[in-house]
């Protein structure tokens, strides 16, 4: 059986700043500890998201689209679980019934945001990771899209501006304290942000 590991990110007012070199710090990260730190290969590994992105300055939502790049650079598996439905050819985005919180409308203005930041449409590469045979799950809302994360993650990898040994606040303290899962690694973006920095001065 492929180990499952779940990707996930902080909700809340944090500070910090997204730029395209600290999103493809985080994905390089993820892939050296699945790589180095689990000694897992990635053909041998699901992916599991839950199809959140970036937000942008103080309002910080999921890392989850780690797991749909590394999908799309690599031969693993992936598991998507989804607040809400999702669709579209040329424009696709999320869409559906309003459960709640309106998880539709926030989780497009989340990926609008983040598009902003890097170079790529993160909801074309969603179609492409579909297209790609990624499996799918829609929950009704963001509690039980993140239950389904928790419950579906034999590994657990957070990434939050908490310098503790856990995310403190939204939805990836949620998946966190719901999660069974056999490992959890919490990683602080404040230091691979560091890194990011001294690497820009240095070139």
């Amino acid at each position: 059986m492929p180990t499952t590991i779940g990707i996930v990110g902080a909700v809340g007012r944090e500070p910090g700043q997204l730029t395209n070199k600290l999103f493809m710090a985080i994905v390089s990260k993820t892939r050296w500890i699945i790589t180095a730190k689990l000694k897992l290969a990635l053909e041998d590994v699901v992916l599991v998201g839950g199809g959140g992105a970036w937000s942008g300055h103080l309002l910080v939502t999921s890392t989850e689209h780690v797991a749909i790049h590394l999908f799309l650079e690599h031969h693993c598996g992936l598991n998507l679980f989804f607040p809400c439905g999702f669709g579209g050819r040329l424009f696709p985005k999320f869409i559906g019934t309003d459960f709640l919180s309106d998880p539709a409308r926030i989780t497009n203005q989340c990926h609008e945001r983040f598009q902003r930041v890097v170079d790529f449409d993160p909801r074309h590469e969603i179609q492409d990771a579909i297209n790609g045979g990624a499996v799918v799950s829609i929950q009704q809302g963001f509690e039980a899209r993140n239950a389904a994360i928790a419950g579906n993650s034999d590994v657990l990898i957070a990434f939050s501006w908490a310098k503790s040994g856990a995310p403190v606040c939204g939805d990836a303290l949620q998946i966190w304290s719901q999660s069974t899962a056999r490992s959890k690694i919490h990683i602080s973006l404040h230091s691979l942000q560091r890194r990011c920095s001294r690497h820009q001065r240095l070139v």
